[in-house]
Order: structure tokens, then C-alpha cells, then sequence
């Protein structure tokens, strides 16, 4: 039987610590095949190079345009059935895009789930991880929208990430529940979110600015 490629987009801006590790656990998933897009944003450490010492990896360099517009550009690249999102400094658990494609098969147009923290030695975990967070949609839980993995189709329907430096996941996770997408969330962690002091989630100000931005553009839609 014929299984689904899927893609698994990974932008980095100077994320050489990390990045191999991320790559790894990408290429490691019990689901195969899969590929494998690192998108440079612009770095100016060693991330490219990391990128290009796995034959399998695509990599994709490009000027600083932030993460959204990195993502869009593994998204337009990806040739995969379903996109699943990673971050540089994190880690995918074995299972992961088995699981989210079972959901999938089962009629989900997107995919989230549960994560595990790890925190580096030295760091803690940032403000805007431990302080209450509004729900990406009235009723649901909240999950991180960097777990997600969405359809082909769920990706055409919704539109690119928004030009944001921060919060363009949650942006178009919202807009996927506005649309109507079946959006399941699976409780079980299936990313390994890495805390190591130089997260962009660090800057508490900026991402909760960055919500509330995204909270004032999903009232303006449903104004509209």
C-alpha cells in the first residue's frame, strides 16, 4: 500500500545549536517516507551548513524575513500530502506523524497535540509558558500550534502564515477554526518542546503583543 509523503518544514535563524538533533528527529519518524525542508532565515552561524551535511534535508536559504515568511517558503516547496511544522530546537517524538495521519485518515483536516517541555540546563521555563494563555478557540483546550500537522488541502484553504515575528502559528491556527476545518487535538505529547534561554517565547512583551494583535484581527474577521 502506497503511504502518504509527508513534509516536515523546519525554519531556523541562527539555530546551528539545535538544529541536528531537530533534522534527526524528523528523518527518524516511524512514518515513512518523509521529507525534510530546513528553511535558513537569514542566519549567520553554521545552520546552513548543518542543513546541507544531511543528503536528505532540502535546504532553502533566504534573506531575514521572520518565521512566517520562512514557513511559507517550505510550504510552497513542500511536495508532501500533509505539512507537519517543527522549530529548530525542537523535537519530534518517533510516533508523531503516524499518529496525526491516523487522525487524518480519520477525517481531521489539522492535527494538534500535547508537548513535553525540556528545559536546558541553566534556562527555566519562560513567562509566557507558565502564565495562563487565552484558547485558540472557544471551548478547546489549549494546545500549541506548533504541534500541528494540516492537510494539503488545509493549507490551500487557509492561505499563508502571516507576516508576524511572533505568534503567525497561532494566527493561522485560528483562522483554520474560523474556516470551519475539522481541527482534533490529541492529547498525548507528541513534540518535545526545548526550553534553552534563547527562545523567541522568552520575550513575554513581544508574544503577548503579537496575541493580542492576533485576538484583535480574529474580532475584525468576524466583524466582517
Amino acid at each position: 500500500m502506497t503511504r502518504s509523503l509527508v513534509t516536515v518544514v523546519i525554519p531556523v535563524h541562527n539555530g546551528e545549536r539545535f538544529l541536528a538533533e531537530a533534522i534527526e528527529s524528523a528523518l527518524g519518524q516511524i512514518h515513512q517516507p518523509v521529507e525534510v525542508i530546513v528553511v535558513d532565515d537569514g542566519s549567520t552561524d553554521g545552520s546552513a551548513a548543518v542543513a546541507e551535511s544531511y543528503p536528505e534535508v532540502r535546504l532553502i536559504r533566504a534573506e531575514n524575513g521572520g518565521p512566517g515568511a520562512a514557513r511559507n517558503l517550505g510550504v510552497a516547496a513542500a511536495r508532501g500530502d500533509a505539512v507537519a511544522n517543527l522549530d529548530a530546537d525542537d523535537l519530534m517524538v518517533p510516533e508523531r506523524i503516524e499518529r496525526q495521519l491516523e487522525a487524518v485518515a480519520a477525517g481531521a483536516d489539522v492535527v494538534l497535540s500535547g508537548e513535553e517541555h525540556r528545559v536546558e540546563e541553566g534556562a527555566e521555563l519562560p513567562e509566557g509558558v507558565t502564565a495562563p494563555r487565552a484558547p485558540i478557540s472557544d471551548g478547546r483546550p489549549v494546545y500549541h500550534p506548533m504541534t500541528f500537522l494540516a492537510s494539503r488541502a488545509a493549507l490551500e484553504r487557509i492561505g499563508p502564515f502571516a507576516d508576524m515575528r511572533y505568534g503567525e502559528d497561532t494566527d493561522w491556527a485560528l483562522r483554520a477554526f474560523e474556516a470551519g476545518l475539522n481541527v482534533v487535538c490529541l492529547d498525548e505529547p507528541l513534540l518535545v518542546r526545548r526550553f534553552h534561554g534563547g527562545n523567541a517565547t522568552y520575550d513575554f512583551e513581544a508574544t503577548r503583543g503579537a496575541l493580542f494583535s492576533t485576538l484583535r484581527a480574529r474580532v475584525e474577521r468576524k466583524r466582517a
